[in-house]
C-alpha cells in the first residue's frame, strides 16, 4: 500500500473525494493501478513519497504562521477545546481555520484532518 493525497475535489466510483483526503492504494493491484493512473494524470492526486512530504512540510511551515501551525496540530479537537488550550477565543480559532483552508487549498475540517494525519508523524511545527 502507498499513500496518495487528493489535491482537488473529484469523484471516484460514485463517491466524492475531497481535497486533503488521504488514499491508501496498492499499485500492484490492477484496479488500484488504473485508479492511480487516472487520478494522477488528471492532476487529482499526488504520491506521498518521503521526499515529497519533506518538501511540502518545508513549504507549509513557510506559508502558515506559528499560531496557524498550532491550530493545525489540534485540528481534530473542537474549536472550543482548541481555544481553551491555546488561550484564545473560539472565534479566533475559526478565523485561523479559514486562513489555513485558504492557504492550503483544503475545504473543510475532515479534509484537513486527513491531510494532517499524513504529515503529523513528521512533526510539522513552527
Amino acid at each position: 500500500m502507498q499513500k496518495f493525497l487528493v489535491v482537488s475535489d473529484c469523484w471516484l466510483a460514485g463517491k466524492p473525494l475531497r481535497a486533503g483526503e488521504l488514499l491508501d492504494l496498492d499499485p500492484a493491484l490492477d484496479a488500484d493501478a488504473k485508479l492511480i493512473r487516472e487520478l494522477f494524470f488528471a492532476g487529482r492526486i499526488i504520491h506521498l513519497t518521503a521526499a515529497a512530504v519533506q518538501a511540502f512540510k518545508a513549504q507549509m511551515t513557510s506559508i502558515l504562521t506559528a499560531r496557524e501551525c498550532q491550530v493545525l496540530e489540534l485540528c481534530r479537537l473542537s474549536d472550543k477545546e482548541i481555544a481553551r488550550r491555546l488561550k484564545i477565543s473560539a472565534g479566533t480559532v475559526s478565523e485561523h481555520f479559514q486562513n489555513i483552508f485558504s492557504k492550503l487549498g483544503i475545504r473543510g475540517r475532515p479534509g484537513l484532518a486527513s491531510f494532517w494525519s499524513a504529515l503529523n508523524p513528521l512533526g510539522v511545527t513552527k
